[in-house]
């Protein structure tokens, strides 16, 4: 519990405090939560799962595919300079002319910096922000929009964290945003400049852009970002998982009964139909969906009760492998947190929903 008390004491003090520990513990948009209203939610449109036709993807190689490598991190996610471009993992990211690149350090001015990307090599930062900052990702799991239930209990509870905006990077590393570049969060105007915040998450190099410009300022850094990825293969899922949970746009939930557990695992080990990097889809015009697998409680702990909410905050995020599936029509992919991208039918995906009571309303 005091773990807990903790995590929630972060992020309250999140827009105050520039550290970002770990993505899905940022949920509550940086410095903005409290400007967030409930009456939002009258503008977001529910979607159909399986609406428009999803039809399956070609099979892109004949043998086999081997699984993706898990582990540690392949190529140092610490960020660098290297050849006039910030090199960070799998990840390029050309220095824009005009810009310059500061390395943080608590010895830094307490300012925020236009035209500047930051380098994070550890925890102890400083206060300094800029445009552009770079770090090696505390954890694979990506952010979204806290959604409060209808009903007004608690969000922490049960509401409802959304899946992130599904890209594919130039090379074809997959990116997980936390916010589209073309929604209302980020219309230029909204905030005063430099007070946008948008976090770009490349998972299988486990390295987070921290953005703080409106879209129209993201889009030509995210376009220029050029990648080199290594984990391309069937999906990487863990060996033992204690509960999987299923968030669509509107709806979430939640199962830890091991009958159930284990026939989603094995839904998802048949799925080989591996995306090749030249021909991964993922786009921010797809809706995602986002799918946690979870670790088996720690020793001593008090499982939760059949009856509890929903909940990601529930989850052992640190431990947990994420799975986002972007859907729609010619382009329906799942991805890997720790590695694997694989294509998706239609009736696999009804399957997914149906084992975990999210398939027809």
């Amino acid at each position: 519990m005091t773990e807990r008390i903790r995590q929630l004491l972060d992020d309250a003090v999140a827009g105050l405090e520039p550290a970002h520990r770990d993505p899905l513990a940022a949920v509550v948009r940086r410095g903005r939560a409290a400007r967030r209203k409930t009456a939002a939610l009258a503008g977001i449109v529910t979607f159909a799962l399986l609406a428009g036709g999803l039809v399956a993807g070609q099979r892109l190689i004949g043998a086999t595919p081997q699984p993706a490598a898990n582990g540690g991190v392949e190529q140092s996610a610490t960020p660098r300079v290297v050849n006039g471009m910030v090199v960070a993992g799998a990840m390029q990211l050309p220095i824009p002319e005009g810009w310059k690149v500061v390395k943080a350090s608590p010895a830094n001015k307490c300012v925020t910096m236009a035209r500047t990307i930051l380098l994070i090599g550890s925890g102890n930062r400083g206060c300094q922000n800029a445009a552009v900052e770079v770090s090696r990702a505390r954890s694979r799991n990506p952010g979204g929009t806290l959604i409060p239930p209808a009903d007004g209990t608690s969000p922490l509870d049960s509401g409802l964290i959304t899946p992130p905006v599904s890209i594919t990077l130039a090379g074809g590393e997959p990116g997980w945003l936390e916010s589209g570049l073309d929604s209302a969060e980020m219309k230029t105007g909204r905030y005063p400049e430099l007070n946008y915040s948008n976090a770009l998450l490349l998972p299988w190099s486990q390295v987070l852009v921290q953005l703080r410009m409106d879209g129209t300022g993201d889009r030509p850094i995210i376009e220029s970002i050029r990648t080199s990825p290594r984990r391309s293969g069937v999906l990487t899922l863990p060996a033992k998982v204690g509960a999987v949970v299923l968030v669509l746009s509107d709806r979430q939930a939640r199962v830890t009964a091991p009958g159930t557990v284990d026939q989603v695992l094995r839904l998802l080990r048949r799925q080989t139909d591996v995306v090749r990097d030249a021909d991964a889809c993922a786009s921010p015009g797809q809706e995602s969906i986002r799918l946690v697998v979870d670790p088996p409680d720690p020793v001593g702990a008090s499982p939760a009760s059949s009856g509890s909410p929903v909940s990601l905050w529930g989850t052992s995020t640190a431990d947990a492998t994420t799975v986002i599936i972007a859907t729609g029509d010619g382009c329906q992919e799942a991805v890997s947190s720790t590695g694997g991208r694989v294509r998706l039918s239609a009736a696999t995906l009804g399957q997914l929903t149906n084992l975990l009571g999210l398939g027809t309303r």
